[in-house]
């Protein structure tokens, strides 16, 4: 069973060494692109590009950068009309969104939370709703309301201090919201929050799928399939994606879906059966975002297609590689073999220009796909016969209960663990399938648990009554079953004088 955590360490494992650099600090630019305050260069760079890579294509570059050779940069409109200088526009495109600072103020007494809200020119904003969300140990949520006064400010004061709570602050203004990271209060001293709301667009010409990447984990009978968009808003004004947010069909057959939950407005959530939405609003900057889902292996040859909405800059496709699988991808280079940590994998990417026609789907096929392994082939033989046994345990009447102790503790944590699926569906961690099948497996558990407790617990109730373990009734059968037999040879004597009684008394009335 995935967590969230491991589909995160599972990212940091499949980005190759070589052919496919690691993803960029937000503060860098994609690979091969000059430093922004530094003149381009006047060459390309000298390094032989990986096999399978063709030379740089002229012009790939995010939408609006000025080729090598210009004058002067290009200036890129805001929401006003005004021109915004290329620096500008470059230092926004790849960093995260920055609308809101949370900073411990010794000048604000502890317990209290000051926040001040601004609009995209830095005035404040009067009469704006506010949201303080506090998350307690132990999992549970609320959210307090409050408004701001003429300038701009609200204060909540006598929160909690300490690590029992985090609190974080949410600003819903346009369709969007802002939100600072979460933070715990000091003991001693408050919190000073700022955030910063922008203007509000719906049209997608500002956002860009600066890196796209499709990750394949080949596990036996399935493939495990990771996901994972970076995408930025290169706008001054924040991106809101449509009503019912930004769909993606998945391969038909998909299952066990999993996402990670991002601590901003933007989320991924499953459609059953269907795909996924990214729904909320992004501001000026970039977030990543990632699911994961399973494929059952269907053969030696698959052909997986999964559409990408997004205008894209980068996109890359990385497959574990057991020997003698080849990978293809349409529309990108030959896929190349390469280690990473000692783990074989096969990879391809393409970039495109921004006057490019939409990279709409990316088709991968996989030829000659391994079976299962002998060593799955012997596991599912083992656990076949431990099934077998465990079929025999449970016809065999139970004589003795050991393990109630054993039994209840683990009644209690399956218990748990089904409440926490409900949690972590609310929250969208999760989807209604994973849900389902981690829950019928629950449920199976515990149909065993009661089976045994009932069982056990009928064995337990016939020995009480006797004293003596159910066990020993054939040998108490055998004790009694001289007196039962002489019981039984008194009663037929007592039958058989009956009618002798009888004559007599008929005899003597017959005299007198």
């Amino acid at each position: 069973m995935r967590t969230t955590s491991k589909l995160l360490l599972s990212l940091a494992l499949m980005a190759p060494a070589s052919l496919l650099a690691q993803d960029a600090p937000p503060d860098e630019l994609p690979p091969d692109h000059p430093p922004l305050e530094a003149p381009a260069p006047e060459a390309p760079p000298t390094d032989p590009a990986p096999e399978g890579h063709g030379p740089p294509i002229e012009g790939e570059l995010p939408p609006g950068h000025p080729p090598p050779t210009a004058d002067a940069p290009t200036p890129v409109e805001d929401p006003h009309g005004h021109a915004t200088p290329m620096d500008e526009t470059m230092e926004r495109a790849f960093r995260e969104p920055r609308v809101a600072s949370a900073d411990p103020n010794p000048s604000i007494p502890a317990g209290q939370i000051r926040i001040r809200v601004v609009d995209e020119h830095g005035a404040p904003l009067a009469d704006q709703e506010i949201q303080l969300g506090i998350m307690r140990q132990g999992g549970d949520r609320e959210r307090t309301p409050g408004r701001t006064d003429a300038t701009g400010t609200f204060t909540y004061t006598e929160l909690p201090t300490g690590s029992g709570q985090a609190y974080r602050v949410n600003v819903p203004r346009g369709g969007a919201t802002y939100s600072s990271t979460p933070f715990q209060l000091p003991t001693a001293i408050g919190y000073d929050v700022r955030v910063q709301t922008q203007q509000t667009v719906r049209s997608d010409r500002s956002l860009l799928l600066v890196l796209g990447q499709t990750m394949l984990e080949l596990r036996d009978e399935r493939i495990h399939v990771i996901q994972q968009a970076r995408l930025s808003n290169l706008g001054a004004a924040t991106y809101l994606f449509p009503e019912g947010g930004t769909r993606i069909e998945l391969p038909e057959g998909y299952v066990s879906f999993q996402t990670q939950p991002v601590m901003t407005d933007q989320r991924v959530v499953e459609l059953a059966g269907e795909g996924v939405r990214i729904e909320g609003s992004l501001p000026t900057g970039q977030v990543t975002l990632a699911w994961a889902f399973d494929l059952p292996v269907t053969g030696s040859e698959m052909d997986i297609e999964i559409p990408n909405p997004f205008r894209t800059f980068q996109y890359r496709v990385i497959s574990t590689a057991p020997r003698g699988m080849s990978m293809d991808v349409e529309g990108m280079p030959q896929a190349v073999r390469f280690e990473d940590q000692g783990q074989p994998l096969l990879g391809t990417e393409i970039q495109r220009a921004p006057d490019e026609p939409a990279f709409s789907t990316i088709h991968v096929r996989l030829r000659d796909i391994p079976g299962p392994s002998p060593a799955r082939l012997y596991a599912i033989a083992v656990a076949s016969l431990l099934l077998l046994g465990g079929v025999l345990l449970f016809s065999r009447k139970p004589t003795d209960d050991r393990g109630r102790a054993e039994r209840v503790a683990r009644r209690n944590a399956l218990l748990e663990e089904a409440a926490e699926l409900e949690r972590q569906l609310a929250s969208g961690e999760i989807g209604p399938e994973t849900r389902q099948s981690r829950r019928a497996a629950i449920v199976r558990e515990l149909a065993v648990l009661f089976y045994l407790d009932e069982r056990l617990g009928t064995a337990e109730a016939a020995s009480s009554k006797t004293g003596r373990p159910e066990g020993d009734r054939a040998a108490r059968s055998k004790a009694e079953g001289p007196k039962r037999k002489s019981g039984s040879a008194q009663i037929a004597s007592n039958d058989e004088s009956e009618p002798s009684k009888r004559r007599a008394r008929s005899e003597e009335s017959g005299r007198s």
